[in-house]
């Protein structure tokens, strides 16, 4: 089996394209029995990933936090209120997963603390510190410790 990692938020909002930036250099180290993806947003497109999934680790900016945080996903089916959107939330696309292809990976999410979501490239100071420290719990997940 193979495990995911699919890194995401918008590169053009400074902090929100940490997720895009730890995948990406996550990729360039090529480990076998990974497949690595760096995007904008979720897509329903990202759910033929999973079937051969073992794992899936999302990553992720959030304003919420102070460190980087590795944390167990479930999926959430979307409500019949909520519009179906061509962005999706990654327990929206474990659940989506599931219900098209029958696709059950275990999941994680590794949360990157986020300062500046104004338009501009680069990530803040605070927030490239956040990247290095996330480099342990991405490890630890990356060993199947998680």
């Amino acid at each position: 089996m193979t495990a995911v990692v699919i890194g995401f938020g918008n590169r053009l909002r400074r902090d929100d394209g940490a997720g895009q930036r730890l995948a990406e250099w996550l990729a360039r180290r090529r480990r076998p029995g990974l497949v690595v993806r760096a995007c904008h947003q979720l897509t329903p497109e990202l759910v033929a990933l999973l079937p051969a999934a073992s794992r899936v680790l999302f990553i992720d900016a959030s304003l919420a936090l102070a460190r980087p945080q590795l944390q167990p996903l479930l999926a959430t089916p979307p409500s019949a209120a909520e519009p179906f959107s061509h962005a999706l939330t990654p327990q929206q696309l474990l659940a989506l997963a599931e219900q098209l292809l029958g696709a059950k990976p275990a999941a994680w999410q590794l949360l990157i603390p986020a300062h500046h979501l104004q338009l501009g490239e680069g990530l803040s100071p605070a927030t490239a510190a956040a990247c290095r420290a996330a480099w342990p719990l991405l490890r630890h997940w990356l060993k199947g410790d998680a």
